[in-house]
């Protein structure tokens, strides 16, 4: 089985920085999924993000909800 990064499922999850949503984000991070984190809070959201990348789940990333483009260009940078 080949464990590159592209063969993981890939999911956004909006309101991901905070509550049920970074619960959320973190649970599919563990289980090997890459997320991408979207929050209307980009300061928490890359705070949380950081946090993820510290644990060892290098597979988060950020977009921040309120910037146009942001999820577009957050699911292509997975995309490659």
């Amino acid at each position: 089985m080949n464990d590159s990064s592209e063969d993981k499922p890939l999911v956004l999850v909006t309101g991901g920085a905070s509550g049920m949503g970074r619960a959320i984000v973190e649970r599919l991070a563990r289980d090997g999924w890459r997320v991408v984190m979207a929050d209307y809070n980009g300061a928490l959201a890359e705070r949380e993000t950081q946090v993820l990348r510290a644990a060892g789940l290098g597979e988060a990333e950020l977009a921040e909800a309120t910037r146009a483009g942001a999820i577009p260009h957050a699911r292509s940078s997975f995309a490659n």
